[in-house]
């Protein structure tokens, strides 16, 4: 494994239309100007469907395979790489973040993680190829501020459409409670800010919550403490920059805000059991 200061980031391609890259799988090449076969970040949602054929990747060191028919959402912070394709049709759509709402990414963080099986002959899987379809129509016609307006209609349709099969799936009832909204909130914000805030005063302060209310409710939600989502989510990173980047345990600790790498160390292991060197000689092999 090659290992570099940080972790490549890759933007859209240039052939993208003002945020929105769409292309046929067996088109991708055309597309994509970066090596998919090693451990990268994109900038932006990757969201794929799959008519036929099959994909194999790893996200955040899980190795996922994907059969058709599905859907796969990939989040911009997600580290992967593709390892096998086998004969694979469908559709790729990467999309800038800022083309769509929070009401739309927040429940991608939610709802749409890991492969979303679908049913090759429900209406909804016809839906979703038909607004894909409708989007690549959109890309190659005139594109005034008519038709781009269009075109980003058509991807909040799509992400709705995804969102709703996945919710089914989550068996979420059609209101969204209270406490799923600030759920929601929270793991959003906590994307943004986990390497500087480490205490759950500061979400809740955002949210203008008291923390205890908060506490409890993100409890109640999640089966966990919002102090755990925040360790959690800097052994997430912490992982990630252990195995794929040169950084030692204590560039790493700092990086993340940790001043105290021993402190930072029996946290890493209180949350994998494993020290941040038997993680990373692990998962280097």
């Amino acid at each position: 494994m090659t290992l570099t200061a940080h972790i490549p980031q890759y933007g859209l391609s240039p052939e993208a239309h003002k945020g929105i890259l769409i292309a046929n799988l067996n088109q991708h090449g055309r597309y994509i100007r970066h090596t998919i076969g090693i451990p990268h970040r994109d900038d932006h949602f990757t969201l794929l469907l799959l008519t036929s054929g099959s994909f194999k990747v790893k996200i955040d060191f899980e190795p996922v395979t994907i059969n058709y028919p599905a859907i796969l959402v990939v989040r911009p912070e997600q580290v992967h790489q593709v390892e096998a394709i086998a004969d694979a049709t469908g559709w790729l759509l990467n999309i800038d973040p800022r083309l769509l709402p929070a009401d739309i990414i927040d429940p991608l963080y939610t709802y749409a993680t890991g492969v979303i099986p679908v049913d090759q002959d429900a209406p909804t899987t016809h839906q979703l190829a038909g607004v894909l379809q409708a989007i690549d129509s959109l890309v190659a016609i005139n594109r005034d501020v008519f038709s781009q307006r269009a075109l980003v209609s058509f991807t909040h349709a799509l992400f709705n459409l995804v969102l709703s099969v996945a919710s089914t799936q989550h068996r979420l009832t059609e209101k969204i409670d209270r406490s799923s909204l600030i759920y929601q909130q929270f793991r959003l914000l906590l994307e943004v800010h986990y390497t500087e805030w480490k205490s759950p005063h500061h979400y809740a302060d955002r949210l203008s919550l008291s923390p205890v209310y908060f506490n409890d409710t993100i409890r109640k939600r999640s089966g966990q403490s919002v102090s755990s989502h925040i360790q959690e989510r800097n052994v997430l990173e912490a992982k990630r920059l252990l195995v794929y980047t040169e950084h030692t345990v204590s560039e790493v600790s700092h990086q993340l805000g940790y001043e105290d790498p021993i402190y930072f160390g029996k946290l890493f292991k209180k949350h994998t059991q494993l020290s941040p060197l038997q993680f990373k000689a692990k998962y280097r092999e």
